[in-house]
């Protein structure tokens, strides 16, 4: 993996987290990391912060956001056409929520009806990928709609957390480019303190020392082959 691509993948994880940190409905972040899982250049585990049978709205809506900040990342550091197809799945799983909150939860503007539901085969179990559906073509643009809004209203959030939060952002990164993986305690930390972690401060103290010492060495062996050079020519003087 290229230091750019590095430093991307860390911003990318870094909008993920800096929503979970951020908005009280988000879950909790466990970890982040950028060490490449399977086709993913890293990932932000997030579980729910206390056992629960349902979900709000509220919540929902800030999964989707936090799904949505990694592009959002992308986009605000990188520029509209340096996003990249490591938001793939994070877009799929956050337009599968917007789409059961419209034509399963009742939760958008269409009201409380339950437009789709999953197929259920008493031999096969639960199919969720063939969903039932019994509506016209207008109702059906009407829900797409109302799926783009809710994940376009998504996407303007994460914009305007990460915006306003950039200083949080950059620190996460750069910790994450030192220390490849950040538990739930040192995020909580540089979202609290805004600065890094004591450990991670300590693994940048120790690379900066021995770039200084590769460095002085460096400078010195330089200076003895000019003292060498200098010895020689006056040799073929005399």
């Amino acid at each position: 993996m290229s230091k750019e691509e590095k430093n991307l993948i860390a911003y990318h994880e870094s909008g993920h987290a800096l929503v979970g940190l951020a908005l009280e409905d988000a879950e909790k972040v466990q970890k982040i990391t950028i060490i490449p899982r399977g086709k993913a250049g890293g990932y932000v585990l997030m579980t729910p912060k206390k056992e629960k049978f349902v979900q709000t709205k509220a919540e929902l809506r800030a999964k989707i956001t936090s799904y949505m900040a990694g592009r959002a990342s992308e986009e605000i550091y990188f520029g509209a056409d340096q996003i990249t197809t490591g938001a793939y799945s994070d877009i799929e799983s956050a337009t599968y929520i917007a789409r059961r909150m419209v034509t399963e939860f009742g939760m958008s503007d269409l009201g409380p009806i339950q437009y789709e539901k999953p197929q259920e085969n008493v031999f096969l179990g639960r199919d969720y990928s063939n969903p039932s559906r019994n509506y016209s073509g207008q109702l059906a643009h009407e829900i797409d709609k109302e799926v783009r809004k809710l994940i376009d209203a998504s996407y303007k959030h994460a914009i305007k957390l990460i915006n306003a939060n950039k200083d949080i952002m950059d620190i996460i990164a750069e910790s994450l480019l030192i220390k490849e993986t950040l538990t739930a305690e040192e995020a909580e930390y540089i979202y609290a303190n805004k600065k890094l972690p004591v450990q991670v401060q300590d693994m940048k103290d120790k690379f900066a020392k021995r770039q200084l010492e590769k460095k002085l060495k460096k400078d010195s062996k330089k200076e003895e082959i000019n003292k060498d050079s200098k010895k020689i020519e006056a040799g073929k003087k005399s």
